[in-house]
Formats: C-alpha cells, structure tokens, sequence
C-alpha cells in the first residue's frame, strides 16, 4: 500500500510538471513589435495574439504574448487554432491571429507580428446586414448587407464604448460578419481593444448567399 502511495505521488507530480513553461510576457500598442526581456513561468502553451483593426479607415496593430491558460483561459485551446475576424460594409474590420506552441521554453520569442490581411480570404458564402456608427449608443441601422469571409458563419450586432491601442475612447455600434464563437471569445482576444462598456452583443446565424441564377436563353 506504501508503495502504491508512494508511485502515485510521483505519478501526480511528474503530471503536475510536465505542462510548466516558460514564455515571454510582452504587450506592445499600436505597433507590431512584442519588445521587452520578462520571462514567466506558464502551464500548457505559450500564445502570441496579433490585432490588425482599421476603424474609419485608420489601422490600429497590437501585439501580446504570454500563457494561453492566463489569456485565455476559458477557451483554452480553441484561440490557437481559430482566425477571430469582425468585417462591416464600411467603418471596421477587425482580425486576430494567435500563434500557440509549447516545443520549449520561451518558444513564442520566435513569433513574429502576423497579419490578418482580411481582404485576402476566400468568400464563405454568406452575408450579413451591415452597418456601423461611431460616437453613438444608439444601434445603427443597416443599409446593405456585407459579403463574409472564411468561417465567418455568425452576423455580429454590437454596441458599447471601447478604449483603442492608441488610447482613444468612443462609442461604436455595427453589424457585420463574425467568425464563429465570435460572441463568446469577445474582447478578451483583442489585445490593443478594451470594451469599457457593453450595451449589447449578439450573434445569429449569417444569411446564406443565394446562387446567381444566370439568364434565360433567347
């Protein structure tokens, strides 16, 4: 019975060691350049977010690294293999790439700012009303509906007040196109965005895009 105790315990606490890793703590702002020497200790996987947002034709990039179960650790595991990306018919478009691994320690100095380039994506087939408005708690109201891209099989409606990477503070509301679990991952992914105020978020299904129907025959 001593015995058994005594390899179960070594058991539980080579299973309690083999997740630890050490990664690079960095958070940079407007800019594309994840600076600074601060080593932490981390268990599962380093991650680096990269946030490419155009807000009214201005690009705001940022750039965080860190652990994976401290940024995200509700959904641990699914930001490293999903594209987070938001896209209006005109006003905002907005993309986060994260980049994951656990080879060893301090692996995620390797990684490199990496950008969305949304316009680059393959059509998903699917739309979704769009509108967007700045300075306003008030919900816009849609004009046009936005072509989606790949994975974006949600129509995101939000409102709320948020702080930008270059410090500046307004009030938003759109409507577009969202990857899927977009509702659920949030703010909490975009490392230069912070939501002070959330008035209202929602995700529906994105509308599928009808085939065009080529003319009868003369």
């Amino acid at each position: 019975m001593t015995y058994f105790i005594c390899t179960l315990s070594i058991f539980v606490a080579l299973m309690s060691t083999v997740h630890c890793i050490k990664c690079k703590q960095c958070w940079n702002l407007n800019t594309t350049i994840c600076s600074g020497n601060n080593i932490i200790d981390c268990k599962g996987s380093c991650i680096t977010y990269s946030e490419n947002l155009t807000i009214e034709g201005k690009p705001l990039l940022s750039i965080r690294s860190g652990c994976e179960d401290y940024l995200a650790p509700l959904y641990k595991g699914l930001v490293c293999t999903k594209f987070l990306s938001i896209k209006t018919q005109a006003g905002l478009e907005a993309a986060v790439t994260a980049q994951c691994c656990n080879s060893s320690d301090c692996c995620n100095e390797n990684h490199k700012y990496k950008n969305s380039q949304i316009d680059s994506k393959p059509a998903s087939n699917f739309q979704c009303p769009s509108c967007f408005k700045a300075n306003t708690l008030d919900e816009c109201v849609p004009t046009k509906n936005v072509a989606c891209i790949e994975n974006q099989l949600q129509c995101l409606n939000y409102i709320g007040v948020v702080q930008l990477a270059d410090g500046s503070v307004s009030s938003y509301s759109f409507k577009g196109c969202v990857t899927m679990f977009g509702c659920d991952l949030g703010f909490a992914v975009l490392p230069g965005t912070k939501e002070l105020k959330c008035k209202k978020m929602e995700c529906t299904p994105a509308i599928p895009t009808l085939p065009t129907v080529p003319p009868p025959q003369a």
